[in-house]
């Protein structure tokens, strides 16, 4: 008999780290102000979708709809893309969709990634080794509040981000103990990359990294409570 690894799931009702479907008030009201002002698509796609699909596309929401379903279709089973179909205008949708999730505010960023990298940095500290299977738009919102998101590559099929621990002999004070926190990405490349972290720059000890991202980080019982103020 082979190893066995436990999977710990969380149910739908109570995930606010990968199903999201948990109410917060305070993040729900963040992002409809921010869909309402901000998330607009172009008058070009509006009038593609309308003219070739009898699509009404107000918001982003019903571009990224169009956009992913030919997108799978394509990657998946091979079907072409229909003739009206423009990568380069669709495209950005995607990014705006995903980011448009964290893009509002430092505050929406905290609520809507905030218990998943809360759990990031608690394994981190205890060296715990632990996998969370998600979507691209999971990706896409760590990435872009980390900093690091590339809005001409939004994460493809098989995306993977991985946050090391290396431990060094020498560390830069006697706190870090020789730690050091590395961001690493597999996505369009076929080999891992490492991902520079502007605001915590290399070596980013782990002390530092804690720090720099701490104020997007919430724990569980804080994260109710701010998603219930007005």
């Amino acid at each position: 008999m082979g190893l066995t690894e436990p999977i710990h799931v969380l149910p739908k009702d109570t995930d606010n780290r990968l199903y999201r479907e948990v109410p917060c008030p305070a993040y729900d009201k963040a992002y409809a102000e921010y869909k309402r002002t901000t998330l607009l698509p172009s008058e070009t796609l509006r009038n593609v979708l309308l003219k070739e699909i009898s699509r009404n596309a107000s918001n982003y929401e019903v571009i990224y709809e169009v956009y992913d379903t030919l997108a799978i279709e394509h990657c998946q089973f091979d079907m072409s893309l229909p003739s009206w179909f423009s990568q380069a205008e669709f495209q950005p949708s995607q990014h705006q969709f995903f980011v448009g999730y964290v893009g509002g505010n430092p505050k929406m960023g905290r609520l809507y990634n905030g218990p998943l990298l809360h759990d990031i940095m608690l394994n981190l500290r205890q060296g715990r080794v632990n996998f969370f299977a998600g979507h691209d738009n999971d990706i896409s919102t760590m990435m872009e509040v980390l900093g690091v998101y590339d809005i001409s590559a939004p994460p493809p099929y098989n995306a993977l981000l991985i946050f090391e621990l290396h431990h060094h002999e020498e560390g830069q004070n006697k706190k870090d103990e020789g730690e050091e926190v590395r961001l690493l990405y597999h996505g369009h490349s076929k080999d891992l990359i490492v991902l520079p972290l502007p605001r915590c720059p290399s070596p980013c000890s782990l002390s530092n990294f804690i720090s720099t991202f701490s104020s997007l980080s919430v724990d569980d019982e804080t994260w109710r409570r701010e998603c219930d103020e007005k």
